[in-house]
């Protein structure tokens, strides 16, 4: 965290090290995918290029690069949809990371996710016509 004192530090070069420390970062829900936790951290931490050898030693590991989150989808399906991070994606495709239903997962998991969320929003919202919570899934 940088501070009125402290300069604002951007295009830092990280180390092998700093990179590969990442690996050993797991979820706070045990129920959450261990190597999902990891590739979603350092997207949100890395540079492209630092992303990129991060992926390398995540398969060196032999860890999962199709690993998917608590909605169903992979690492390559969320990335995907930022428009700003086509060389994340680029990195992951060259890995051998695949999409969702390329990967084999089960793509009904999204349209649950995105029932449950729906019903939750219309609810909170109180919305007349909202999905029921036995539609949605939710409890």
């Amino acid at each position: 965290m940088s501070g009125p004192d402290k300069p604002k530090v951007i295009g830092e070069e990280w180390s092998d090290e700093r990179v590969r420390s990442f690996l050993d970062i797991r979820p706070w829900d045990a129920a959450e995918n261990a190597d999902y936790n990891a590739l979603l951290k350092a997207y949100q931490a890395m540079r492209a290029e630092d992303f990129e050898r991060f992926i390398g030693f995540l398969v060196a590991e032999g860890r999962d690069l199709n690993a998917t989150g608590p909605d169903g989808e992979t690492i390559l399906d969320l990335i995907s949809r930022h428009r700003r991070s086509v060389d994340y994606a680029r990195a992951l495709e060259k890995a051998g990371a695949k999409k969702t239903a390329a990967a084999g997962n089960d793509p009904a998991a999204a349209v649950r996710y995105c029932l449950r969320l729906s019903a939750f929003t219309a609810r909170r919202l109180q919305w007349p016509w909202a999905p029921s919570a036995r539609l949605s899934g939710a409890s």
